[in-house]
């Protein structure tokens, strides 16, 4: 026995992927600074990225530079959780993964198997510019005989101003600059997030390990930064934001379930009222093939038929789309629970208190028999 309990939390220690679970489908490298312009150790990071939808911890995963060669992989200690569709930057100091500056390298993240689960190379390298899936080389001079400056990157390009339905249809990596008001608060439903909204459409503001910007629901802002287009969603990678002042009431728009959800709907508040399809499983329902996300909210009974309205953002995500609440409400309509409020429709106001307090004591006598029963029968017995 006392071998079986040693492999046991020998297993929990080393193989933390069996007790957590690997999510290899979920993780990928975001980007990677390999040349900063200050001190090498504390300047270079690598971030990672989780797409899921709950927080992952990835201890035992394994970050490393190129394969039979180079520094030493540095397994990720336990816990190290990075929040659902959060990201997780590590610099050299930390990890004692160098990268090259020169003769090219790559980034690569394997699983505690060993296994690859994502891998970017590049040949060449330019002092401040980070590195991702999409730019892996610094930006090619133009050839001429004439005088020209030098093509910058993209990160030194200045911004322009676009509307968010615009912007989403630019290139990734592309500098913007966006004015509209916040509908979801900073950390309001995923952390390291907001969401804005110009009229035009909703946009995901990424802020990373930056301060979390102290913004309310209606405050108007201007925010810069890059466009980014991942698996399911559109992101702008916010680098400066500023205040206009200009505050207004944040509005929920009935969401039409009978038509098709479009594209533009995504990012932006709706409203639903209808029956639920299915019973609650894993704080999740369906509503005319929309899943209804409740995420970190209390939601204890919600079965098939039950009548919800819910105020909350729409989001697309695994290939399905759904709705996170940031205000709901429920009635439910299982036997008993439409019983119970026939029996209090009936009675006046006045009675409905003093019903629940009788239906309250009866309970309490109720145990204390129970209990009173459990205790002589045990002592008879022990008797």
């Amino acid at each position: 026995m006392k071998k079986l309990l040693a492999v046991f939390l020998v297993g929990l220690i080393f193989l933390p992927g069996v007790a957590f679970g690997y999510d290899n489908a979920n993780l990928r490298i975001w980007e990677f600074l390999p040349d900063p312009a200050g001190d090498e150790k504390t300047g270079e990071y690598v971030t990672l990225i989780n797409n899921a939808e709950e927080d992952v911890n990835i201890a035992g995963y394994m970050l490393d530079d190129i394969a039979d060669g180079g520094s030493k992989p540095y397994a990720f200690p336990n816990p190290t959780n990075i929040p659902a569709h959060g990201t997780f930057s590590i610099t050299s100091a930390v990890s004692k993964v160098a990268l090259n500056n020169s003769g090219g390298d790559s980034v690569r993240l394997l699983a505690p198997d060993g296994a690859l689960i994502d891998e970017i190379r590049y040949e060449k390298t330019q002092e401040g510019l980070a590195y991702n899936h999409q730019i892996t080389a610094p930006p090619v001079k133009p050839k001429s005989s004439t005088k020209s400056s030098s093509s910058k990157s993209r990160s030194n390009v200045p911004a322009k101003d676009y509307t968010i339905v615009d912007a989403k249809k630019l290139e990734h990596g592309t500098s913007v600059r966006l004015t509209g008001w916040v509908i979801v608060e900073p950390q309001e439903i995923f952390k390291q997030v907001f969401y804005l909204d110009d009229g035009t459409g909703g946009v995901e503001v990424y802020f990373g390990s930056k301060p979390v910007p102290q913004l309310a629901k209606g405050d108007k802002i201007t925010v810069s930064g890059e466009m980014r287009h991942l698996k399911d969603k559109d992101r702008l990678g916010m680098e400066e934001l500023e205040k206009l002042g200009e505050n207004k009431e944040v509005a929920y728009s009935p969401l039409d379930l009978f038509a098709d959800i479009k594209d533009e709907q995504k990012h932006r508040l709706w409203s639903i009222a209808e029956k639920v399809n299915g019973d609650l499983k894993n704080n999740k329902v369906a509503v005319r093939g929309l899943t209804i996300d409740f995420r970190d909210a209390q939601v204890t009974s919600l079965q098939d038929g039950d009548d919800l309205q819910a105020d909350g953002l729409l989001d697309f995500t695994g290939s399905k789309w759904r709705l996170v609440p940031l205000s709901f409400s429920y009635l439910l309509q299982s036997p008993d629970a439409v019983k119970i409020r026939e029996i209090l429709a009936q009675k006046p106001a006045s009675q409905k208190d003093d019903y629940s307090m009788a239906v309250g004591f009866a309970f309490v006598w109720a145990l204390l028999v129970i209990g009173l029963f459990l205790y002589l029968g045990y002592g008879r017995e022990e008797r």
